[in-house]
């Protein structure tokens, strides 16, 4: 049998501040949950009773402490942080997709500036407030974008992509911050 080694998929020492804005790398878990155009009562409950938290609207995202709930597309919905029981994959279909995806966190004041860059969505805070998720692209990756706070927001893409995510996201923070200094 042949033993597989864990690769990291970017080699960058996060976490990684330019200007006003950092970015770091985060390690979770996260499972999809496929779900059905009605979602039945007792996933909601399940759901709940899993995670502590409540089910998730269309482009919702609900946490507590490590533990997140996201609305993912309209079939299936995301957590973060925890790792479903077995009751729950009885009634709905559960996913390790941890794997797949390349997670990290960008927080500060010019979070919203950088994003601008490189996402056709309204960066805007009256338009992408905190507790918003949004599937969308990021310059020519598929990607989820969650608000998690005022200057704070969870970006997620597919794990093939991550070094060049890694690389547009740099560009963006290195070009917002030599605006600042009117370079």
């Amino acid at each position: 049998m042949v033993d597989l080694i864990a690769m990291k998929a970017v080699e960058k020492n996060f976490p990684l501040k330019i200007g006003t804005v950092s970015v770091e790398e985060v390690q979770t878990s996260l499972f999809t949950v496929g779900v059905h155009k009605k979602i039945p009562k007792n996933l909601v409950t399940a759901m709940k009773s899993v995670t502590g938290l409540d089910w998730p609207s269309v482009r919702q995202i609900r946490s507590k402490g490590s533990v997140s709930v996201m609305w993912f597309d309209h079939t299936h919905v995301a957590i973060m942080g925890i790792t479903p029981t077995p009751k729950l994959e009885e009634i709905a279909r559960v996913t390790d997709v941890s794997d797949a995806w390349y997670i990290v966190d960008l927080d500060g004041i010019d979070v919203r500036k950088v994003l601008s860059r490189v996402t056709p969505i309204d960066m805007r805070e009256n338009q992408f407030q905190t507790g918003i998720t949004q599937r969308a692209d990021l310059m020519h990756m598929q990607a989820s974008i969650s608000c998690t706070a005022e200057h704070s927001f969870r970006i997620m893409v597919f794990r093939s992509m991550a070094q060049t995510f890694v690389h547009e996201i740099l560009v963006a923070m290195e070009s917002v911050a030599a605006r600042a200094e009117k370079v």
